[in-house]
């Protein structure tokens, strides 16, 4: 293994340190001795045995009894479903983890860093895990990529072990939640595709998420009403200020999704459409009294096909739900 690839004891217990971790006595040594010492001898056993390249295929041809030595030659001539590249793929992260480099998914967690990752040769792996994952397993994890590892490689760890992501999280989203969310909520031309030629955008998904969570914190834990967070959309900064809080950090994945010009614009655009109606010409004054913002012409175009249309859209809502109008 390129040293550049190894860690000492000391980067160790950095590491659980820094992850928040209580170690106890004769853990750093005990890990290190396993993926610094036993770790590189394995690997390098198994890939003279099976005379291959990298350490994941290694594993992934052991897993498939010494089909093929490239995954790759599968795909193209017996076309896997995605069930079983899935399969495959976490197979051969939990090969890696607890067989190769002899750790438990508890202490993999403790670990779990760029750093741990790239030593043990699993980064791609990660990636292939997590883009392959399936929208309900990244719609629960909020895109948190150590979430979804976790969820999809050792699920009843992560059923025990992660706590549920709530309303206050997704407020306030930092660190791998935020950035993960970023990543999925960028806009996408035809040229941004994964290596699966998949869309990687999850924008409405993302929309969703925002949503009802801080719906839920404002509207349900809050009590504020309608009114009452429409104005808090517009006038954030001021509110924030004024109550010495951290800026919300679901702005910034708003800010990311690049088609909301204001956070206003976000929560009523995704409200449901009685509330709409029943809101419009308020949510059209107050969004016309925020400075340094100028007209929308589709915002000015729909308010003008409501105004035009006042019976239809009322009629309209009132059918879909007559006790919200």
């Amino acid at each position: 293994m390129a040293k550049s690839n190894t860690v000492s004891k000391k980067e160790l217990h950095q590491i659980l340190t820094k992850n928040g971790e209580d170690i106890k006595e004769g853990e750093v040594e005990s890990i290190y001795n396993r993926i610094c010492g036993n770790y590189p001898k394995m690997i390098s056993s198994m890939q003279e045995a099976t005379d291959t390249k990298t350490i994941v295929h290694t594993v992934k041809r052991v897993i498939l009894n010494g089909a093929a030595a490239n995954l790759g030659k599968i795909n193209k001539e017996n076309k896997l479903s995605i069930e079983e590249q899935r399969r495959i793929l976490k197979e051969t992260m939990k090969m890696i983890i607890e067989v190769l480099a002899g750790l438990t998914p508890d202490e993999y967690c403790k670990l779990y860093c760029a750093k741990i990752n790239d030593m043990l040769k699993v980064d791609n792996l990660k990636n292939d895990i997590i883009s392959l994952a399936p929208v309900e397993i990244l719609t629960e994890c909020c895109f948190d990529s150590k979430r979804i590892l976790f969820k999809s490689v050792f699920p009843e760890y992560y059923e025990k072990n992660f706590p549920k992501i709530i309303d206050v999280d997704i407020f306030f989203a930092s660190g791998e939640l935020k950035s993960g969310m970023k990543h999925r909520a960028r806009p996408l031309n035809e040229f941004e595709m994964d290596n699966k030629s998949k869309r990687v955008n999850y924008g409405n998904e993302i929309d969703k998420i925002i949503y009802n969570n801080v719906r839920s914190l404002l509207m349900e834990k809050s009590n504020y009403d309608y009114r009452d967070v429409l104005f808090f959309f517009s006038h954030w900064e001021l509110l924030v200020n004024n109550t010495k809080t951290k800026k919300p950090g679901f702005y910034e994945i708003i800010e990311e999704r690049d088609c909301y010009e204001h956070p206003l614009d976000f929560f009523f655009i995704n409200s449901p459409f009685e509330e709409q109606v029943k809101y419009m010409d308020e949510y059209i004054k107050i969004r016309s009294s925020i400075k340094n913002l100028g007209k929308n012409p589709q915002i000015d175009f729909m308010y003008r096909s409501f105004c035009e249309n006042r019976e239809y859209f009322y009629k309209k809502a009132n059918d879909i739900n007559p006790q919200k109008t």
